[in-house]
């Protein structure tokens, strides 16, 4: 697919060629405030358009069934799913259901994903353009809960303390897991530190920030806890609720969800089925990627697909709410059996017809019993976005982490499906807490530069911080002199060259007794200001939750660098 002129920024590529499995920068602004658009917002009609056009033009088969008509069922169960889900704690915009209500045409749909976590500002920004582009572009605003992944520790750092003695802190807000666990099995343990959370943040913080957004969002972050007693659906569906007061308009709806329709149910089908052929084009499109970007890690970006003794490994995770481990799932073909397995004690047969007649209707109700008897199959990362592109979603926005390994997606899809992956978009930001008196580190950063110069100096060049005085001695003169003529002396490289060097080296050996008490005092001065620097450094991480920044702040940066209607 040929995407549009975007001059401003680099477009991220989805050409089937090696050169678009290269690194891409993409990286988070240094500046406070700042903003990365991948293509410009300008580009996003241009995308949408090609993106659908392509989607009715370029059409593959699964289990008897077109994609297309895979991605109008898909669409129409999310979108379905979504409005019960959001519905389910704050409101659904007006004519929401009545426009899914519609079988013809679904939606269109611009789709991102996040984990339920209390992320950074500058992930929560994604949100935002989410849904200011949808409203731009008449479009469903759709965010996928990535509630398939592990939950992580249940904590945040949160900043105290002053400028001069900063003090990070992991501040809890429910008691650890014995087990890494997804976040859809992630049941809260310790209601009353969940409920003390924002106490215990704001006490901390308060020296450097009076104001936390946290006040206002905790409070329904307790409500829902106790309505749903889920970690990452209290954390997700109170972000949400805060996002709604804000005037973000959108959907949500957990990944489990997604997993549990018929339309990926489908997918799943025809992936395990052809498991062998898409475990050769998955390792394949790694093997390319690692060798363009010169990686010799196995297990980066992601882990090959292993396959050995008839078993082949897929892009999907199964667990049980029972024993709630993520672990791969095995499949194997004998005849007209498949065989399924997690290789820690759980297997299972279906019987299906692989017949050129067979429309895998099936093998999905085969999938479904499984679902029904508490067997719970999840997409990993590559197969969520996949799936989403392929299937859900008009335009997906990624981080800059999503965007890179995305990247192998579009060979993957290629070479799998046999057509060219849709285009996304990423965007993030950096924000930084509004700590009075920070700015100071500027000139602090300056000084320790100018400093370290005068360091270098001292060791390669003393000769310039020689007092007149010293210099006028007799045995200062003598070295002085033969290093400038040694310095206007032109050498070929080599053996000579490298001689020359070493009789710089001692001279200024000999130069260093007389430039002693200057080099003495230059490292008394860095010691004072690093340990600043350094604890400044801390309090203007960009990584702090959005959740501990004073709302007016946010919504200053994000009206400044948000999408606009032209």
């Amino acid at each position: 697919m040929t995407l549009p002129e975007c001059p401003e920024e680099e477009i991220i590529p989805d050409c089937p060629e090696s050169t678009n499995l290269r690194h891409h920068r993409l990286r988070a602004p240094a500046e406070d405030g700042g903003a990365l658009v991948s293509p410009p917002y300008s580009c996003v009609a241009p995308l949408l358009a090609a993106n659908q056009s392509q989607r009715h033009t370029t059409d593959c088969d699964l289990l008897g069934r077109s994609l297309v008509e895979l991605s109008s069922a898909a669409r129409h169960e999310v979108i379905d799913a979504a409005v019960q889900y959001t519905s389910s704690y704050r409101c659904v915009p007006c004519g929401r259901k009545q426009n899914t209500e519609a079988v013809d045409e679904p939606p269109k749909i611009i789709a991102a994903g996040h984990q339920p976590e209390l992320f950074h500002a500058g992930v929560w920004f994604k949100n935002f353009v989410l849904a200011d582009l949808a409203r731009i572009h008449q479009a469903v605003a759709l965010n996928l809960v990535i509630d398939t992944d592990d939950a992580k520790p249940p904590w945040i750092n949160v900043p105290g303390g002053s400028l001069e003695r900063p003090l990070l802190k992991q501040i809890s807000f429910d008691d650890p897991v014995a087990m890494v666990m997804p976040f859809e099995e992630r049941t809260i343990l310790n209601q009353e530190r969940f409920a003390q959370f924002s106490e215990a943040v704001r006490h901390h913080l308060q020296p450097l920030e009076s104001e936390p957004l946290l006040d206002q969002f905790w409070p329904v972050a307790v409500e829902r806890a106790q309505a749903t007693n889920n970690l990452g659906a209290a954390l997700a569906q109170s972000r949400h609720i805060l996002e709604e007061s804000l005037g973000l308009v959108s959907l949500e709806l957990p990944q489990s969800q997604v997993c549990e329709t018929d339309s990926f149910r489908w997918f799943v089908g025809h992936v395990i089925c052809e498991a062998a052929r898409f475990a050769e084009a998955y390792n394949g499109a790694l093997a390319l990627y690692r060798e363009v970007n010169h990686v010799r890690s196995k297990a980066h970006p992601v882990p090959d697909l292993e396959q050995a003794n008839d078993w082949v490994e897929t892009p999907f995770w199964i667990w049980s709410a029972d024993q709630p481990v993520r672990r791969s799932l095995f499949v194997s073909r004998e005849g007209r059996r498949l065989r399924l397995t997690n290789r820690a004690g759980w297997d299972h047969s279906i019987t299906i017809s692989f017949s050129e007649t067979s429309t895998g209707e099936d093998l999905v109700a085969s999938l479904q019993e499984l679902a029904l008897s508490g067997v719970k199959l999840r997409s990993k990362a590559l197969a969520t976005t996949m799936w989403a592109r392929l299937a859900i979603s008009d335009l997906f926005l990624h981080g800059i982490g999503g965007a890179k390994y995305d990247q192998l997606n579009d060979e993957i899809i290629r070479r799998f499906f046999g057509i060219p992956a849709p285009s996304f978009f990423a965007v993030s930001a950096t924000l930084r807490l509004p700590i009075a008196g920070i700015d100071q580190q500027h000139a602090d950063r300056n000084a320790i530069r100018g400093l370290e110069q005068q360091l270098r100096e001292l060791e390669f060049q003393p000769e310039r911080h020689i007092s007149t005085q010293t210099a006028s001695l007799q045995e200062v003169r003598s070295v002085l002199d033969a290093k400038k003529q040694l310095w206007q002396t032109n050498v070929p490289r080599g053996a000579v060259s490298k001689d020359r060097f070493h009789k710089f080296r001692q001279f200024n050996k000999q130069l260093e007794p007389h430039v002693a008490s200057k080099r003495k005092r230059l490292e008394e001065l860095l010691s004072e200001l690093r340990p600043s620097v350094r604890a400044i450094e801390q309090l203007q991480s960009r990584e702090f939750s959005f959740c501990l920044f004073p709302l007016d702040k946010i919504r200053r940066f994000l009206l400044a660098i948000r999408p606009s209607e032209s």
